[in-house]
């Protein structure tokens, strides 16, 4: 093995002489270089070594972009796996080997691949596809090594843009929000897997609070889109909800790009039924906890909500195939997103009630004329949540916003209703968080507001 001081020689000289060596097509002496066997052992025992490779690739990949993907395969991506970047201190006391040489290390890569992919960005798509397959598995190959390789993904989001960002955030996403079912397969592991996520969750908020303005905007947009994309339906942690919720209270742009991202699900006929119903749940139990969210937002949301199912009213008098002999078909995908949507923003008025107090809020409220949806042939309310329903029926009465009156008779039906399940299936979906929660981590205790009874309220009037 050569020595350290001939290694910084040879590839200085390589660098230096690069388009002189190229002029003879010795393009196997420059391969052999950018690829040299154990190069990896040797860029880990010596800084200078390290920093004369960095520059040779550096001029290299950019004429031999056919060999990227071998590069970052066999040089860089493993170098990701044993050195944790030092731009902050998320999960330290969890990694006793840390030392500045590692963050250096890591640093110093990060600045190179930053540099190449500046002068080459053709080159990003296939840098993130060596990224996601070389993930380590959060399992099997050990924390620190997870945690090395997961604190660098999240070192290569700040200078990358667009769809790839979204492609590597999604995979990131997805490897701390590991199914039920997986964890049940090896509880062995269960504990420690849970500490790697943790680890992994605050290196996520620690890194947040080190980007610039321009970094937090494309990253949190990147983080919002890859979700609305990829975990409306899953089996989504506590951890990765909180995480959505304390983004969108960073910046009311990011707020309304949520709220809007989910919305274009919904509206989205090329998304699976059980997203577009998942989407409204998502929004309005969202906007029922977040105390940044202001009411004006809501009524805009409930206005938009409300233009849409009076769409699906008119349609559904012209079209047969919504409506059967018997009344709604149900199980029509138009009746179910509309079942879904009266559910959802039923709900979020009974959640949000206590800021609607104000004249110019209900008068808002009044002309929504929900009950020209309630009261429709489609018949919502036979299909919303029990609890809504009555909960809504209460407040409605509170503010005079509909002529339902919560009464005897109808809970009667309803419990007469539910019997009937089987028949008559409800369309209600999955509030992600809770209408009380006293367990919230400190990040997000002081951004959540609690479900305050109705029945406790007084409106006060002048």
């Amino acid at each position: 093995m050569a020595t350290h001081d001939a290694l910084v020689k040879y590839y200085d000289c390589l660098k230096d002489s690069f388009n002189k060596i190229q002029v003879k097509d010795n393009k196997v002496a420059l391969v052999n270089a950018a690829l040299r066997p154990k190069i990896r052992e040797e860029l880990a025992k010596s800084k200078d070594v390290l920093i004369s490779y960095l520059n040779y690739i550096q001029v290299f990949t950019p004429i031999y972009s056919e060999k990227f993907s071998n590069i970052c395969y066999s040089i860089i991506c493993p170098l990701f796996k044993e050195n944790l970047p030092g731009s902050n201190d998320a999960g330290h006391d969890n990694h006793e080997n840390i030392n500045d040489k590692t963050e250096e290390t890591a640093n110093l890569i990060h600045q190179t691949m930053k540099e190449i992919l500046k002068s080459k960005p053709e080159l990003i798509e296939e840098y993130i596809h060596c990224i996601i397959k070389f993930f380590p598995n959060i399992y099997n190959d050990g924390h620190s090594t997870f945690i090395n390789y997961f604190a660098n993904c999240l070192e290569v989001c700040t200078y990358i843009r667009g769809e790839p960002l979204t492609i590597l955030l999604a995979k990131l996403l997805d490897r701390i929000n590991p199914p039920t079912s997986e964890e049940e397969n090896d509880k062995d592991k269960v504990a420690e897997s849970k500490e790697c996520i943790i680890t992994a969750y605050k290196w996520i908020y620690k890194r947040l609070k080190t980007l610039d303005k321009r970094q937090l905007e494309n990253v949190s947009a990147a983080m919002l889109a890859a979700f609305s994309r990829e975990f409306l339906v899953s089996e989504n942690g506590d951890s990765l909800n909180y995480l959505i919720f304390y983004i969108c209270s960073l910046d009311s742009k990011l707020t309304d790009l949520f709220i809007n991202l989910l919305w274009a699900v919904f509206t989205n006929s090329n998304r699976p039924l059980e997203e577009r119903k998942a989407s409204v749940y998502y929004a309005c139990s969202f906007m029922s906890r977040a105390n940044y969210i202001e009411i004006n937002k809501v009524l805009n949301y409930l206005e938009t909500a409300v233009i849409w199912c009076n769409g699906v009213l008119f349609d559904s008098q012209t079209e047969d195939s919504v409506l059967s002999s018997t009344g709604p078909n149900i199980f029509n995908e138009s009746s179910q997103l509309f079942f879904s949507l009266v559910d959802s923003i039923l709900y979020l008025l009974t959640q949000r009630y206590r800021e609607l107090y104000e004249k110019e809020s209900i008068e808002r409220l009044q002309k929504l004329d929900l009950d020209k949806i309630l009261d429709s042939h489609l018949s919502p309310l036979e299909f919303c949540d029990i609890d809504t329903e009555q909960r809504f029926r209460e407040v409605a009465a509170l503010y005079g916003i509909s002529n339902l009156r919560p009464t005897e008779t109808t809970m009667s039906a309803r419990k007469r209703r539910k019997s009937d399940y089987n028949r008559n299936p409800r369309v209600t979906g999955k509030m992600p968080f809770k209408e009380v929660n006293y367990s919230l981590p400190e990040h997000v205790k002081h951004l959540y507001t609690n479900y305050y009874d109705h029945r406790n309220f007084t409106v006060y009037r002048e």
